[in-house]
């Protein structure tokens, strides 16, 4: 069934950054961050870019994420604005970066 156009949930696209940084550990070299996430107008492109990388790590953008907001959340939403320490959960952005590389974050 078709859900009217009045009652759809709101819904914007993402860009999520991750960075890599080295640890210096010989058991894990290297660990993966969550730098930002930024308004996606397609700018970005379709797949996973590169965006700086060294001796000390890297930084790719991973765009297209669909990001949809829930009325019974905005409690919720104004409070993580509002935080000095937000906090969120991404359900599914793991798997959907796994499936768009292959390999999670870019090595």
């Amino acid at each position: 069934m078709d859900t009217p156009a009045s009652h759809a949930r709101p819904a914007v696209t993402m860009a999520v950054v991750m960075r890599k940084v080295a640890l210096g550990s010989r058991w894990q070299p290297w660990k993966w961050e969550l730098e930002a996430v930024w308004p996606d107008l397609g700018e970005f492109g379709a797949v996973p870019m590169c965006l700086e990388q060294d001796e000390h790590g890297a930084r790719w953008v991973y765009p297209g994420f669909g990001v949809e907001l829930f009325h019974d959340q905005g409690e919720g939403y104004y409070l993580n604005l509002t935080s000095t320490h937000p906090a969120g959960s991404c359900t599914g952005a793991c798997r959907k970066m796994y499936l768009r590389t292959k390999r999670g974050p870019c090595r």
